[in-house]
């Protein structure tokens, strides 16, 4: 099974997540370094994102051991580097260009905000835990039930 992390405001292209939670390497990077400010993918977007990792994987040796190849099922599919969350805040910090810089700086912001121990950051957990839960029930609800 393939998830996608949906075209969103956040999230110009599809991110492909595989059925253990492992998050395509290569949608990432295009995400982040490769779209225009359409939120178009930039010609050869994918084989230069996959460039841009193999750059990074040689240049930071904690990378081959954050990331493995899989192959998401489908015609035509190839394998591709896939991350945990873990790996993929790893190469986040590593990116070049203006959406890499925006999403370091919310993560200084979120980092001093935990050491600060805002109260504010509690509740904003505890909303999104909610949230992901309703979400949940509307979508168990809404599934066809199997007789």
């Amino acid at each position: 099974m393939v998830r996608t992390l949906a075209k969103s405001g956040e999230l110009p292209q599809n991110v492909r997540v595989n059925d253990r939670g492992q998050i395509s390497v290569v949608d990432v990077i295009m995400n982040v370094c490769f779209t225009k400010e359409d939120d178009s993918l930039t010609n050869l977007a994918r084989s230069n994102a996959l460039t841009y990792y193999r750059r990074l994987q040689s240049e930071h040796q904690e990378l081959t051991t954050a990331c493995v190849s899989y192959k998401f099922p489908g015609r035509g599919q190839q394998e591709t580097p896939v991350a945990g969350k873990n790996g993929i805040l790893q190469i986040l910090q590593l990116l070049r260009g203006k959406k890499a810089a925006k999403f370091r700086q919310n993560l200084a912001t979120l980092l001093e905000k935990y050491l600060d121990a805002d109260m504010g950051l509690a509740d904003d957990i505890t909303d999104r835990a909610l949230q992901a839960h309703m979400a949940d029930l509307k979508a168990a609800k809404e599934a066809p039930r199997q007789h």
